[in-house]
C-alpha cells in the first residue's frame, strides 16, 4: 500500500437511495478494489461488511428526524448554511462525518453530491489557505469532483470559468460519463420487437429506470406507468 495514491469515494444517499448518483461510485469502488487500488468507500447507509467500507452518520433525506430538522431550520433560513431540504441536510451532516475521515488521509475524493463536493472544496480552502504551504509540508491532496447530471460541454464550460479562482497548483480535471449519441447505431427494428413479443406496428412507450418505493415519489415514475396504460387503452379500437 505504500507510496501509492489513497482514494477515496463517497455517497451519502448510497446505502438507502437507489439511482445512477448512487449506483456509479458503488461500482467505481468496487472496480478500483478490485483492480488492486487503495480505495476506501463512505456511504451513508447499509451494511458494510468489507473493510474498506465505512458508513458514516448522517440525517437521511427522508427520515422523520430530518423533516423536523428541516421545518423548524427554515425559519432561521436554513438554506444558507445546509438545511434547506431534506437532501441538503443530508449532505451537509455526512460532509461532516467525511472530511474528519479523508482530509489528511487520503490524496483523491470523488463524489457526485453537489453540496458535499461545495463543502470539501470549502473545508479544504480553510485549512490550507496558503497552498504553496501546504504542498510543501503535506502530502498533496487533490479534490477530484465527479459532475452531477453535467452534460460534458457545460462540464468543459464549468471547469474553464473555475480555473482563474482555483488555488495555485490544484490539478483540474474534468470526467464527463455521458456518451456522445452519435455513438449508438439503431439496431433492428422489426427483429427487436419480435424477439420482445411485440406487435409489429404497435406503439410502444420505453421508460428505463429503477422502481423502488421510495424513488416512485421522486421520479412520478408510477403515475407514467399509469398514464401509460390510460393512453393504451384509449388508443385501442372498438371490438
Amino acid at each position: 500500500m505504500a507510496g501509492r495514491l489513497k482514494i477515496a469515494v463517497a455517497s451519502s444517499g448510497l446505502g438507502h437511495i437507489r439511482r445512477g448518483v448512487e449506483t456509479w461510485p458503488e461500482e467505481l469502488g468496487i472496480a478500483l478494489h478490485c483492480a488492486g487500488h487503495n480505495v476506501h468507500v463512505f456511504q451513508g447507509a447499509g451494511r458494510v461488511d468489507e473493510e474498506w467500507r465505512t458508513q458514516l452518520p448522517c440525517l437521511r433525506r427522508f427520515a422523520p428526524e430530518t423533516r423536523r430538522v428541516v421545518n423548524v431550520l427554515k425559519h432561521f433560513g436554513g438554506w444558507h448554511y445546509g438545511f434547506g431540504s431534506g437532501y441538503d441536510s443530508e449532505q451537509t451532516t455526512f460532509t461532516i462525518s467525511l472530511w474528519t475521515r479523508v482530509h489528511r488521509d487520503f490524496d483523491i475524493l470523488h463524489v457526485k453530491d453537489p453540496r458535499i463536493a461545495l463543502w470539501m472544496d470549502r473545508s479544504i480552502a480553510w485549512a490550507f489557505p496558503t497552498a504553496s504551504d501546504h504542498f510543501s509540508r503535506h502530502r498533496r491532496r487533490d479534490l477530484y469532483v465527479a459532475a452531477l447530471f453535467v452534460p460534458a460541454a457545460h462540464g468543459s464550460a464549468h471547469l474553464e470559468a473555475y480555473r482563474p479562482y482555483s488555488p495555485p497548483r490544484q490539478l483540474k480535471f474534468h470526467d464527463s460519463q455521458f456518451r456522445e449519441y452519435v455513438e449508438v447505431q439503431p439496431g433492428d427494428r422489426i427483429a427487436a420487437r419480435r424477439q420482445w413479443g411485440l406487435p409489429d406496428d404497435g406503439l410502444v412507450f420505453l421508460c428505463v429506470s429503477a422502481i423502488p418505493k421510495i424513488s416512485q415519489a421522486h421520479r412520478l415514475l408510477d403515475r407514467r406507468i399509469h398514464g401509460f396504460s390510460a393512453q393504451h387503452q384509449a388508443v385501442q379500437p372498438p371490438l
